[in-house]
């Protein structure tokens, strides 16, 4: 089981709000491009060692 770390839990929110906003653009048919590029940036959110929240500072 992996461990979850404060920074992992912040990224796996930020990860699923992308992947929520993928799944709404393609349901209203938006171009691929943007789903698709929305549902990368949530695995690669996913898979950040540190939060995102220190992308801001």
């Amino acid at each position: 089981m992996p461990i979850v770390t404060p920074a992992s839990e912040i990224n796996l929110a930020v990860a699923g709000m992308l992947r929520d906003y993928a799944d709404l653009l393609q349901e209203q048919g938006e171009d691929g491009f943007r789903w698709r590029a929305c549902r990368q940036a949530a695995d690669v959110v996913a898979e950040l060692p540190r939060s995102v929240d220190c992308l801001s500072h």
